[in-house]
């Protein structure tokens, strides 16, 4: 989406609540003649005016002369001699071995007013219905558009009915055998959701581990802690900001390793520089230390983000101040965080260079040295012997295992050992 508001197509991109089926559904009834463009088949099961039009990317094409091939669902049911698609679909749904032909048969004699037929035909039937949050406040629409796809989704559940909101965290390509990434920067998540969450006990994340799901549900803060946790993410956020400022650190760094300082504070033992300069770059040493530690800075990089784009709504809905300070807190963290980068310009994808380096070997080095050593954090060596590496290797796996066996108790649906990364040479460089 980030990139799409960006791009050209801003002033026709929109982010919507739900099924965007529903939504482009009901523009074209709103709006005779007009053309859908998806890659959706659902989306010719809607009801149409006669003069509305399917087509499908598939069917595009542009070169040598733009050619496309369009369907009008109206035309196509009167000829198969159907009044809507709804009842074929159906039929496909309860008979999908049988014939088109066969299908049309069904169709034809469906009972519509059978509770399978109503439950099945609701999805395509059912009226948009602006969220009341949303109705006539222009200001909370316009932080809604700002969000990424998964953080929308939890967003609407979260000023919605839904009991236990959920959200999908983003891929990330890591070691499954090792703890997982997104375990960083879990506070900023869980203060975001409990800002967003208030009347709520818990929300559950998804995460998606190689060929595997896990489902981890975290408590949500009560009122005071998470007034207390952004303070203190305020006060850390500052002291960062100042001493960026004192170490003259260019202005395209200051985040990047503002996310790789969070990552620090919750590692037992500290990457090399060398390594962690290579991941600011997108350097790609082909190594899993190379990866994991990428998914790790990327779990807390992302969790920020997460965290800003949920106080813009949360400022959104709360433009008046609210007792106790909270909202003067917000508002400072959302100033402080308002220089934060874009996903392009964030994030690296391993095996792919960043497409301007964020800053020349040794400036990032000495930077990188400089936050160690503000941070109170030994600077591992550069070079150790063949034998420190396999002691500290063996210490870090027992450290991890114990992590692996904290995180057994989630809930893994639909588990599946089998690593499909195992391709990845597991040597370590360090």
């Amino acid at each position: 989406m980030e990139a799409l508001y960006l791009s050209e197509f801003a002033q026709v991109t929109r982010l919507v609540p739900g099924e965007a089926d529903d939504w482009c559904a009901s523009c074209a009834n709103d709006n005779p003649r007009t053309i859908v463009f998806t890659s959706d088949t659902d989306l010719v099961l809607y009801e149409y005016p006669p003069e509305c039009l399917i087509i499908f990317f598939k069917d595009v094409s542009l070169l040598p002369n733009p050619e496309f091939r369009a369907y009008s669902p109206i035309t196509i049911c009167k000829r198969l001699k159907l009044s809507s698609f709804i009842p074929l679909a159906y039929a496909i749904v309860q008979e999908p071995g049988k014939s088109l032909s066969e299908n049309i048969e069904d169709a034809e004699n469906c009972d519509l007013n059978s509770d399978a037929y109503l439950d099945f035909s609701k999805r395509y039937t059912t009226k948009i219905q602006t969220p009341s949050y949303v109705h006539n406040r222009p200001v909370v629409n316009v932080a809604l558009q700002k969000l990424d796809v998964r953080v929308s989704e939890f967003v609407h559940q979260a000023l919605g009915h839904i009991l236990v909101p959920i959200i999908y965290l983003p891929f990330l390509l890591e070691d499954p055998h090792l703890a997982a990434s997104w375990n960083l920067g879990e506070d900023l998540r869980i203060l975001a959701y409990s800002l967003l969450s208030p009347n709520r006990v818990a929300v559950q994340e998804y995460q998606r581990r190689a060929q595997s799901i896990t489902v981890q549900e975290h408590t949500l803060y009560p009122l005071e802690k998470t007034q207390s946790t952004a303070v203190k993410l305020l006060d850390n956020i500052s002291a960062w900001i100042q001493w960026t400022a004192d170490v003259n650190l260019p202005r395209g760094l200051i985040w990047p390793l503002f996310g790789v300082s969070l990552t620090l504070a919750q590692l037992q033992y500290p990457p090399k520089v060398s390594r962690l300069a290579g991941v600011i770059n997108g350097d790609f040493d082909n190594t899993w230390d190379f990866v994991h530690l990428t998914a790790r800075v990327h779990a807390v990089s992302y969790s920020l983000r997460l965290f800003k784009q949920c106080i813009e709504v949360w400022l959104a809905l709360y433009e008046t101040n609210v007792s106790g300070g909270l909202h003067d807190i917000i508002l400072r963290l959302n100033q402080a965080l308002e220089s934060f980068p874009t996903i392009a310009d964030m994030f690296t994808i391993p095996g792919q260079p960043k497409k301007e380096v964020l800053a020349d070997d040794g400036t990032l080095r000495q930077a990188l040295t400089n936050m160690y050593a503000g941070s109170s954090i030994k600077v591992p060596d550069e070079h150790t012997s063949k034998k420190k590496r396999k002691q500290e290797r063996k210490a870090r796996e027992k450290d991890e295992k114990k992590n692996l066996v904290r995180e057994a108790g989630a809930k893994k649906p639909g588990a599946n050992v089998f690593n499909v990364f195992d391709v990845l040479d597991r040597r370590t460089l360090s």
